[in-house]
């Protein structure tokens, strides 16, 4: 996703340039911690999560469609310090 920046040409016309974003993730710890303060204070709207942990609103969603999982991780688990999880697929041939 691309964030949009405005600057003005040489005529004084504005012209978009963007910025190329790079792609962000947060750990386990962390998708427990944006489902508790979700929980907490239904308030903090997902656009304002995402800025707080610099990633897409549609991360926020993502993490929250999931909650039941993150809230059950144990913070001293070794899957709490992962940024990515993967399943393992076995052929069954």
């Amino acid at each position: 996703m691309s964030q949009e920046k405005r600057q003005k040409t040489s005529k004084g016309k504005e012209k978009a340039s963007y910025i190329k974003r790079t792609r962000a993730s947060l750990t386990g710890a962390q998708k427990q911690e944006v489902c508790l303060k979700k929980l907490q204070k239904p308030t903090p709207k997902n656009k304002e999560l995402a800025k707080e942990y610099d990633v897409s609103q549609g991360m926020i969603s993502d993490i929250l469609k999931e909650s039941e999982k993150w809230l059950a991780l144990k913070l001293d688990s070794y899957e709490a310090s992962l940024k990515k999880t993967s399943q393992i697929k076995f052929s069954t041939s």
